[in-house]
């Protein structure tokens, strides 16, 4: 039978949940000649294959393959499954996340690329380190919810509907449609949720949002974004992602010329990104924020697609980050380190 679903983890030598995060797959209730496994990245081969041999004791049939990638950027790795894999629908699983049992039979009935049914995102449920569930999503009567273009291009949906957590591991998407911005897809460093939801908006293909959970997100302190162990490693590391957001943006930009009002926020997305990465930053770097910079915030606060609530953030932000740089940690970099750690200990403790 022809492989319909390709499931693709993004490895770079971490190995605390990978076993489960196999598991999770390969014990799926559609059938195993319907699906495979593309792990690509960079990862210690021999304890990959005990892992392997240990999660497919109980169904020995499933396809698991390795692709080693020596780039860590996560578009090359995506880049590189998108190239081999054999299913029509990629689905994506971060090496901490899970699936239940019904995701891929639910995916491979709800897509359907050659009828333009081409995304999928679902609900999930929350899970701490200990794989026990700290948030439960309520299940609902009304699923899934069809989407159409106009909706999707501002982010509405139905009352009690909001899916939350957009991590990659709730996407699933129809190959061809990636393989349409696989030059893009390379340039990208940091932000595969970001690309796969752009990705489903430029195409005509219905939008389906699945609303009971079909997989879990594992909420720990390096899930919910690594460097909280101090202050100054959430400093270093908050530079890292700016500027890797701010970088993937500018890849945007040309993904999305054409499409005025994608383009607009991600315009709007993309300077507020630079302006962080200048506030954390204390180095100098070809990444400035210039007087042109300034106006494209009074044009986005203009624009018709975009947030005025960003754009005054945008604004302010802009402003302060002229303070010196030891009055921008004091008055900025603690309050949103602080801030953080308050949405961590929440989620953490629902």
């Amino acid at each position: 039978m022809t492989i319909q679903v390709t499931v693709v983890i993004t490895v770079w030598y971490r190995y605390k949940f990978l076993e489960e995060a196999l598991e999770s797959v390969v014990n799926q209730n559609a059938p195993s000649s319907d699906y495979e496994i593309l792990l690509v990245g960079k990862i210690d081969e021999n304890i990959l294959n005990k892992i392997i041999s240990k999660v497919k004791i109980k169904r020995g049939d499933v396809k698991i393959a390795y692709e080693e990638v020596n780039e860590e950027s996560i578009g090359a790795k995506l880049y590189k499954a998108i190239k081999i894999a054999n299913g029509k629908i990629i689905t994506f699983l971060e090496d901490d996340d899970i699936f239940y049992h019904n995701k891929l039979s639910v995916i491979e009935k709800l897509i359907n690329c050659e009828e333009k049914r081409s995304f999928l995102r679902h609900a999930v449920d929350l899970i701490d380190e200990k794989s026990n569930v700290i948030s439960r999503t309520e299940r609902v009567e009304s699923n899934p919810v069809y989407i159409t273009n106009e909706d999707w291009f501002n982010l509405k949906l139905p009352s009690r509907h909001s899916v939350k957590f957009a991590s990659v591991s709730s996407m699933a998407i129809c190959k061809s449609l990636l393989e349409n911005y696989s030059d893009f897809i390379r340039r990208i460093k940091f932000s595969p949720d970001i690309l796969v939801l752009l990705i489903s908006a430029l195409s005509l293909g219905q939008k389906i949002y699945y609303l009971d959970p079909l997989g879990a997100y594992r909420l720990y302190r390096d899930s919910f974004g690594s460097g909280y162990g101090s202050f100054d490693e959430f400093i270093k590391t908050s530079r890292f992602k700016y500027k890797s957001w701010y970088e993937d943006g500018l890849v945007y930009s040309k993904m999305l010329e054409g499409n005025k009002r994608l383009w607009d926020i991600n315009l709007g997305v993309t300077v507020l990104y630079k302006i962080l990465f200048n506030i954390f930053n204390n180095n100098n770097s070809d990444i400035k924020l210039t007087v042109k910079d300034l106006k494209t915030i009074i044009y986005l606060m203009r624009s018709t697609y975009t947030s005025k609530t960003l754009s005054l953030k945008a604004l302010g932000l802009y402003i302060l980050s002229y303070l010196p740089y030891q009055l921008r940690k004091k008055i900025l970099m603690e309050r949103i380190f602080k801030d953080k750690i308050k949405i961590y200990t929440k989620k953490s403790n629902l």
